[in-house]
């Protein structure tokens, strides 16, 4: 979950040529558009020089089952074909546009599924959270969130500013982030014990000319929200951990695609010192007015 909610903290998937190919492929800054439904970690194929590959076309994904063609993006010059995800979440909105109802599912052949209800009051989020897979009977539990002036429900063991978070403490380590312009724009992993030599460093690269788009596009942190996602558009994450210091840096870049499927981030992660590429990919099924 720390993994998840980082990368939903700082992402916004983008790996572009130029800043021109990055405007033409966000999508609309517009808060009339809500993200109905959710679609984590997409299986994909990619596609080799001179193939074609249609819509609704069964292909091999990367998990090496046997996936659907749902839409065909690209990320610089590879076209990918993308699947089933590994995980959905479905949202229902109020009449004030804030997430009312959020249902998780597991990969399509599986059962697993929760559902979380929320109503508000000032400076409170109430939940009604609910498990189903594999239960006669769910698994019932109510959660009451109490948010700060920011409208975030600060966790004990994090410092803040301006809803961004400054550090993170943990039994083993502490995560220190400098920022600027709104921005996480260096995120530093400090040992407890030095000697274990488990420090690392990320810097992250933003599109100051752009705006994140994760606060309309991804309302999973609607409610209630641990952080503030970041103000720019992320371009480029350099993770440089110093126990690969022999090694090389991970360099992982981002890119947007929107179609007539809806809208997608793509996480291009290029390894040290290794030809491999892989892709990780989220789809967002939009209703705009």
């Amino acid at each position: 979950m720390h993994t998840f909610l980082r990368s939903v903290a700082i992402v916004t998937l983008i790996a572009v040529a130029d800043s021109c190919a990055v405007r033409d492929h966000l999508a609309p800054e517009t808060s009339s558009c809500r993200t109905t439904e959710f679609l984590g970690d997409l299986d994909y194929y990619v596609i080799p020089d001179g193939e074609t590959v249609q819509i609704g076309q069964s292909v091999l994904g990367l998990s090496g089952n046997m996936i659907p063609v749902i839409s065909i993006v690209k990320a610089g010059g590879t076209s990918l074909a993308v699947g089933y995800p590994e995980y959905t979440i479905t949202y229902e909105y109020d009449s004030e546009g804030r997430v009312k109802k959020t249902a998780t599912g597991g990969r399509l052949y599986r059962n697993e599924r929760f559902t979380s209800e929320f109503s508000y009051a000032p400076n409170q989020v109430t939940e009604i959270y609910s498990a189903y897979n594999f239960r006669p009977e769910p698994y019932v539990e109510t959660r009451v969130h109490m948010l700060n002036a920011d409208g975030i429900e600060e966790k004990p063991n994090f410092s803040y500013a301006n809803g961004l978070i400054t550090e993170e403490r943990y039994a083993n380590y502490t995560i220190k982030n400098t920022i600027e312009n709104g921005n996480i724009v260096k995120s530093e992993n400090i040992p407890v014990d030095p000697s274990s030599g488990q420090q690392g460093l990320k810097t992250y690269e933003y599109d100051l000319s752009q705006l994140n788009p994760l606060p309309v596009f991804y309302p999973i942190l609607a409610a209630p929200a641990p952080f503030k996602p970041n103000r720019n558009l992320l371009l480029k994450i350099t993770d440089d951990d110093q126990v690969l210091d022999n090694i090389g840096p991970y360099v992982i870049e981002y890119s947007y695609v929107t179609n007539d499927w809806g809208f997608f981030q793509i996480e291009k992660v290029n390894r040290p010192n290794d030809n491999r590429i892989s892709y990780n990919i989220n789809g967002y099924k939009l209703s705009c007015q």
